[in-house]
C-alpha cells in the first residue's frame, strides 16, 4: 500500500507481475522483465543505489543513468544495434531481400567502427602526468558472504556459468562479485547465522529501504 494525502492507493504491482505471466513470449523474456521490475538487475543505478558503485552514469555512452530502460533502448550505443535491426527489416519488407544475421551483425559493426572514428577525430584532450595519492574508491574493497544454501554457493563458485532460465541471478551474483577486490562466498548453516537470515527475509518483504543505525535484530 501507498499513501498519499492520507489516502491510501492499493498496490497494483502484484496484478503487473501476474499480467506478466501471462503474456505469451519466452519464458527468459518473462524473468528477465520479473527482474527488471524488481531491481534485481546489475545495471548502473541499481549499483549505485546498493552502494556496489560509486557512480550510475552508463560507461558505454558516459552521458546518461544507466537505467534499465536506458541500457535496452535510450543509450545511443544500443540505439546503433536497433537502428541496424530495423535496416534489416526493411530490406526485407520493402525490397524482398532477405538479410542474414551474420549481415545484421556486421551493419553493427560498421556503424560503431563510424562512431569510433568520428571520436578519433576530435581533439584530444592532455592531461598533464602528476603523480598524487589517490584514496581507494567509494564502497567496499573486501567482502565474505556467507549463505545456507550449499548448491547456490556450490554455483557461485563454479567457473563455469550455468544455461538455465533459474540461474541468471548466478550470473548477476558473479558479475557484482568481480567489482570488489576480493570476495569471498562460503557455505554457512542457517543455525548458524540467525541474524543474516532475519535481514534477508525482512528485505525481501519491504518495498523500502531499511536501515540499523544503532540496534541490531538479535
Amino acid at each position: 500500500m501507498t499513501r498519499n494525502d492520507n489516502t491510501e492507493i492499493p498496490d497494483n504491482r502484484q496484478m503487473i507481475y501476474k499480467k506478466l505471466w501471462t503474456l505469451s513470449m519466452p519464458t527468459k523474456i518473462k524473468l528477465m522483465m520479473w527482474r527488471a521490475l524488481q531491481g534485481f538487475i546489475s545495471i548502473g543505478q541499481t549499483l549505485f543505489n546498493r552502494r556496489i558503485r560509486n557512480t550510475a552514469i552508463c560507461p558505454r555512452c558516459n552521458a546518461e543513468l544507466e537505467t534499465f530502460l536506458h541500457v535496452i533502448a535510450d543509450c545511443n550505443q544500443v540505439k546503433n544495434v536497433w537502428e541496424a535491426i530495423w535496416w534489416a527489416c526493411n530490406r526485407q519488407v520493402m525490397e524482398g531481400k532477405s538479410i542474414t544475421r551474420q549481415e545484421t551483425t556486421a551493419k553493427i559493426i560498421s556503424m560503431l567502427a563510424e562512431i569510433d572514428v568520428l571520436k578519433e577525430k576530435l581533439p584530444a584532450v592532455r592531461e598533464v602526468d602528476i603523480d598524487r595519492w589517490k584514496p581507494p574508491s567509494f564502497g567496499f574493497a573486501k567482502v565474505e558472504v556467507e549463505g545456507d544454501s550449499r548448491t547456490a554457493i556450490e554455483k557461485i563458485n563454479q567457473k563455469e556459468n550455468s544455461r538455465t532460465d533459474l540461474d541468471s541471478a548466478i550470473v548477476d551474483i558473479k558479475d557484482i562479485g568481480r567489482t570488489f577486490h576480493q570476495i569471498r562466498f562460503k557455505h554457512a548453516r542457517r543455525e548458524a547465522n540467525r541474524v543474516a537470515h532475519f535481514i534477508a527475509r525482512e528485505g525481501h518483504s519491504k518495498s523500502e529501504n531499511t536501515f540499523w543505525m544503532k540496534d541490531t535484530p538479535d
